[in-house]
């Protein structure tokens, strides 16, 4: 299929089935929440925990569909002197995300109909942040949208992604090939939908597919639900990437890929899984494995999990964008609440928005580290106050120190640890307007 054959078909899909499905009246009840566009996040991975947002900051959002990334950080950011540009090719997308900020009343969006490849400096200006949220993968030639991107990208900036990735969605294309060859070539989509729900109801229970849910509420979800049918199994154009192709296609745009993030408050894949270490206690093994390049490991990661399939990262023209816990100025601070947070003498165990839980098996001494960590002590604070709880019992600074790397190393990779600079205020939390995949919950209020 011709790049602009695909394309055109991609518009009319978006125009047809708006994606995702949202109903701006629910502004009123509950915030979606973007766990890759969370400020904090993106102050840690981008902008080496020192971005207080306080000052002018533009954000693009490009290919924003009916607007969870603009609405979520046009929310965090009210009352600040940040400015937002959505942009996306789809109306009635577009018409569905201006109808939520004017439910929810925001007022610092500026909504624009287009596509990513007709960005230009001269008429767009520089951006300090590009949200690109689901999008690329969608694009005729995906590495000169990135390009694209780029070229209206601040010097100090950095981007947000989220890409397929390949080796997880391997019975999801089995399904896009076998509807393709169902459906042939200028079929409507309403009938492709029905063919669609047709054939999956008639797969074999055990086939790769069914690795996204059981096949009687996969099947419902859909029914329910045929936009994120449509945008599964019928999109016309979709590229995915292995860990090392997302490498390529990040540099051959002259740009860096700092870290792996995770995407939602639904989505079970983390930083943690892009490291070898999680699979395997052995020593030797990790120790073989920790000597080889990050990519590698990354690498290595992927292909032991088996199922990634959506990659969230970051990406910057600078290597060293994201904090350091080195950095005796950073505040380090966990992304849950108190009753989300269990510690007793040997581990930590934490659990997130999902009932998912981590424990993590502390050291001697890791309790009084853990209950140094209020959010407002810098590295060197938490340890001298750890050693302090522990009075003589205390293992002395550095091993204290080196401790307490080990735990933010574990927890960073759950994305339930992060940084901040000492000059920079704590930010808000969302915990209380999670949108589950189930449903949606009201605040506690």
């Amino acid at each position: 299929m011709g790049g602009e054959a695909a394309e055109d078909r991609v518009l009319e899909q978006y125009e047809q089935y708006p994606y995702p499905k949202r109903d701006p009246e629910e502004e009123g009840f509950r915030l979606v929440v973007r766990e890759a566009e969370y400020l904090a996040r993106i102050n840690h991975h981008l902008f080496g925990g020192r971005e207080a947002f306080q000052g002018p900051f533009r954000i693009l959002i490009a290919g924003g569909g009916t607007g969870d990334d603009a609405i979520f950080l046009a929310e965090q950011l009210r009352g600040r002197p940040a400015e937002i540009v959505y942009v996306d090719p789809s109306q009635p997308s577009l018409a569905i995300a201006r109808s939520r900020a004017v439910r929810r009343g925001l007022d610092n969006i500026a909504f624009h109909q287009g596509r990513i490849q007709d960005l230009e400096p001269g008429r767009w200006g520089l951006f300090d942040y590009i949200c690109c949220i689901g999008v690329l993968h969608h694009l005729p030639d995906p590495p000169a949208g990135l390009k694209q991107l780029a070229s209206v990208l601040s010097e100090r900036g950095g981007m947000g992604f989220l890409l397929y990735a390949t080796h997880g969605r391997r019975g999801l294309y089995q399904v896009q090939r076998l509807l393709r060859l169902v459906n042939g070539t200028g079929m409507k989509l309403d009938r492709q939908v029905e063919n669609a729900l047709t054939a999956i109801g008639g797969l074999l229970p055990t086939h790769p597919f069914f690795r996204f849910g059981k096949p009687a509420e996969l099947l419902d979800f859909y029914r329910r639900d045929p936009i994120e049918l449509v945008d599964a199994v019928l999109h016309a154009q979709d590229t995915s990437y292995t860990v090392p192709e997302l490498y390529a296609l990040v540099e051959g745009a002259g740009l860096k890929l700092v870290d792996f993030t995770h995407w939602s408050p639904y989505t079970a894949v983390y930083r943690m899984h892009y490291r070898p270490s999680f699979y395997t206690v052995d020593p030797k093994l990790r120790a073989q494995m920790a000597a080889l390049p990050r990519r590698v490991q990354q690498e290595i990661g992927e292909l032991m999990h088996g199922g990634i399939d959506l990659h969230a990262f970051y990406v910057s023209r600078r290597e060293d964008a994201a904090a350091r816990i080195r950095d005796p100025d950073m505040v380090p601070f966990l992304m849950l609440g108190p009753a989300q947070i269990a510690l007793s003498d040997q581990a930590l165990t934490l659990t997130d928005n999902l009932s998912r839980t981590v424990s993590v098996n502390l050291p001697p001494g890791g309790r009084a580290l853990i209950a140094a960590i209020d959010g407002s002590r810098t590295v060197p604070g938490i340890v001298e106050e750890a050693g302090h709880t522990l009075g003589a019992a205390s293992p002395g600074p550095m091993v204290l120190r080196a401790m307490l790397e080990e735990l933010y190393e574990i927890l960073l990779g759950y994305g339930l640890m992060l940084l901040r600079h000492r000059s920079v205020p704590p930010f808000k939390s969302f915990d209380d307007h999670y949108y589950l995949a189930a449903g949606w919950r009201p605040p506690a209020s």
